[in-house]
């Protein structure tokens, strides 16, 4: 595809940009989960999630982004993401 997503730190938090340096959705603060099969979830760190994206073409990584932060459930490359329900 021959683009590259920015990663810039701020605030101790890693900010996306997309290739008109336009900040995306940041989902730095929450706590993410995955699960292959919508039933058993686990923690995915930040910098797991970052690499995956990375793999992913611009918009399908802000589309992601965007469902997720909002408080969806997304699928990327057979496995669901999701923010960690509060307990």
């Amino acid at each position: 595809m021959g683009f590259k997503i920015n990663l810039h730190w701020t605030d101790h938090q890693f900010m996306r940009k997309d290739s008109f340096h336009i900040e995306m959705d940041n989902l730095s603060r929450f706590n993410i989960e995955r699960s292959g099969d919508f039933e058993n979830w686990e923690d995915v760190s930040h910098e797991e999630l970052d690499t995956i994206l990375d793999q992913v073409d611009e918009v399908r990584a802000k589309n992601f982004l965007a469902v997720v932060r909002g408080g969806g459930i997304s699928r990327l490359d057979g496995d669901y993401y999701r923010i960690r329900p509060r307990s």
